[in-house]
């Protein structure tokens, strides 16, 4: 499993625009174990957007972001130019390979990655 750590709230609206059109997708695997999201801290993010002035269309739950297999279930509204991925780096990087074209943007950053008993932290390089 891969520890992950959301990216603030100013962080991530500095990377907004008001004139995106966002989908919100969060992945049902290591950020919503690691309670870094799940679908209500989407919903809370969503509101708190549109509270903002920011246009969030729709979010989505993916299974699991990393995996190209559960991909196709993300059918994007066609007004959707840009998406906030709320997963680790694995599952950003695979919905930014699919989505060729739209803007994407990664709500979370991985610190570690656990197996069993054992840890090892480490801080992803930032972009």
């Amino acid at each position: 499993m891969i520890l992950t750590e959301a990216v603030s709230y100013e962080e991530l609206v500095s990377r907004l625009s008001r004139d995106d059109r966002i989908a919100l997708v969060a992945c049902n695997m290591c950020v919503r174990i690691n309670d870094t999201y799940n679908e209500e801290k989407m919903r809370e993010l969503a509101e708190r957007l549109r509270s903002d002035g920011f246009s969030v269309v729709e979010g989505f739950l993916v299974t699991m972001a990393c995996f190209e297999l559960y991909l196709p279930a993300l059918r994007f509204s066609r007004e959707v130019d840009t998406v906030v991925v709320l997963s680790c780096g694995a599952g950003a990087a695979n919905i930014s390979r699919n989505l060729r074209g739209m803007k994407v943007i990664r709500a979370a950053y991985g610190t570690g990655l656990e197996a069993g008993k054992e840890m090892l932290k480490v801080r992803e390089v930032e972009e």
